[in-house]
């Protein structure tokens, strides 16, 4: 056997590897476990008894809430004399509502389900001025 055979052998194995892995549902455990973790359920929501988004995500998704990064020298903060991190946009139905603040505002009952999209992912569908994403509230119909 020669050495590209050898090398297009060992390619189609890695390739056939990978395609068994992926659970019924095509995703791999990896991705499918990622997605949970960018995705709350109205379920995980109603089970935490909190009554407000703020609440709900400080308790079950904190991760949605950091900071990530600094984009500019707008995010200067003259108190401190150091730059604050951007923070995610919050976006209601697709409507951008505000920052991390509007949070409390939102009654955790009327929330179907929460999703956090990265910066690089929000660009097809909210626009690219979001580098450290978004937080997208659904809310029941």
């Amino acid at each position: 056997m020669t050495r590209t055979m050898r090398f297009l052998a060992l390619l189609g194995l890695t390739l056939l590897a990978g395609c068994s892995s992926a659970t019924q549902n095509g995703t791999t455990g990896t991705t499918g476990s990622r997605q949970q973790q960018n995705m709350l359920s109205r379920e995980e929501i109603l089970e935490s008894g909190l009554p407000n988004m703020r609440d709900v995500l400080q308790r079950l998704r904190p991760q949605y809430l950091r900071g990530r990064g600094v984009s500019s020298t707008a995010n200067y903060d003259a108190a401190c004399k150091c730059y604050r991190p951007d923070e995610p946009d919050v976006y209601i139905d697709q409507q951008r509502i505000g920052g991390l603040d509007m949070l409390s505002s939102i009654n955790a009952r009327l929330v179907e389900s929460v999703q956090f999209i990265t910066g690089p992912n929000t660009g097809l569908q909210f626009g690219a001025s979001h580098p450290a994403g978004i937080i997208h509230v659904i809310t029941r119909t």
